[in-house]
């Protein structure tokens, strides 16, 4: 409907949620960020594969990343940056979903 900034935010809520998922279903890791302890998605453990894993963690910093932007004033988002957000989110929910 030409509200392409929407479909970042709503992608991003939902790499949010899947990632609340996978913690919730018992794949999380603990790290250490800037001194304190943070729980992250263990996406190793949840697709069964070291270097798949490795991949699909960068892949969502990534594509976290890209969503990001949607919500801050002044960057201007079209109708190419809301298709790949959807594409590849959906594409990542999926995945995961069907892992899990």
């Amino acid at each position: 409907m030409g509200e392409y900034d929407k479909v970042l935010i709503e992608c991003r809520k939902a790499i949010e949620a899947l990632s609340s998922i996978v913690k919730n279903k018992g794949f999380e890791r603990e790290i250490d960020e800037d001194g304190k302890k943070k729980v992250v998605p263990d996406w190793r453990k949840v697709l069964g594969h070291k270097d798949t894993g490795s991949i699909i963690e960068a892949f969502v910093q990534k594509l976290y990343g890209f969503l990001s932007p949607g919500s801050h004033y002044g960057k201007s988002i079209n109708k190419e940056d809301a298709e790949l957000a959807i594409m590849t989110t959906h594409a990542l929910v999926n995945y995961v979903t069907k892992k899990l």
